[in-house]
């Protein structure tokens, strides 16, 4: 990996560059919603969202609902800025 990130930095190839940020910003976005969407379905005592109920007064619902909405409005924001620069 660190091989690669310095052949990447080394040679600077702006698009290629771009290409890598964007694949990997893609996956990583898609992951998060993977894991959101596990969690919110899981109901277990070591959960994220079930430990964050424990230690503060805001309900488990809560969390996955703030978990839910940041990643919502992530998304939106991804999809507003790459469209415009894929319809190029």
């Amino acid at each position: 990996m660190t091989g690669g990130t310095g052949a990447l930095w080394w040679w600077r190839d702006d698009a290629r560059q771009a290409g890598v940020l964007i694949g990997v910003a893609l996956v990583l976005l898609v992951g998060g919603w993977r894991h959101v969407l596990a969690v919110a379905g899981r109901r277990t005592s070591d959960d994220d969202p079930s430990v964050l109920a424990r230690l503060t007064h805001l309900p488990r619902f809560g969390w996955v609902g703030s978990f839910l909405l940041v990643h919502m409005v992530a998304t939106w924001w991804v999809a507003r800025s790459l469209v415009p620069a894929l319809a190029t």
